[in-house]
């Protein structure tokens, strides 16, 4: 059972045990440990593979397999504490981002993770769909930390194709500084607003 919680730290203990319990043929589940017995070692388990909770910004440290997709792409992008911002998108992805005419730009503060206060998303208008392309992290929602995403994406999209990344449209909900930054970075755009 420990095993299980190595190879998926991010499911709880119980959601581990649960896993492997029905996994068993039932006439041999009387021969399993109760979750009570197994907990505290399925819990000390869990905590050598799962990162602790940062305290503050300068604590954020993604490392392993937390930057990774799970068949091995990278998936962070760009951690910068100093900016308080961390930018997760594949190649893949932004080589899809970069074929969108139309960008979705979205946050929410309602469910995001300590020590940051905005989740940010990016989707694209990709073959008929909008899909989600690029997430971020922020510790403030201002100007310039959404000039920072933006910018880090256009430096890579171009790195990696040797083209810019110049999409027609942006839509936002009126959120003035995303909006703000997106004018900063494609001038010749044009915006639109949900």
């Amino acid at each position: 059972m420990t095993a299980a919680v190595a190879d998926n730290p991010s499911l709880t203990v119980r959601e581990a045990y649960d896993d492997i319990a029905h996994q068993i043929p039932p006439a041999e589940r009387d021969n399993i440990p109760t979750y009570d017995s197994v907990r505290s070692s399925l819990d000390r388990t869990r905590r050598r593979y799962m990162p602790e909770i940062p305290a503050s910004i300068n604590d954020v440290d993604i490392r392993g397999r937390w930057r990774v997709t799970l068949d091995g792409n990278r998936f962070l992008s760009k951690l910068d504490n100093g900016w308080g911002i961390a930018v997760f998108c594949t190649t893949q992805a932004l080589r899809c981002l970069g074929q969108c005419n139309d960008i979705y730009i979205d946050a929410t503060f309602k469910s995001t993770p300590a020590p940051y206060k905005q989740f940010l998303t990016i989707h694209g208008f990709y073959r008929d769909r909008v899909i989600p392309l690029v997430f971020a992290l922020m510790t403030d929602r201002n100007v310039a930390n959404y000039r920072q995403i933006l910018g880090h994406l256009k430096r890579r999209y171009s790195r990696l194709t040797n083209n810019q990344l110049t999409p027609t449209n942006i839509i936002s909900d009126f959120e003035t500084a995303i909006m703000t930054a997106a004018q900063i970075s494609y001038h010749e755009l044009l915006f639109s607003f949900l």
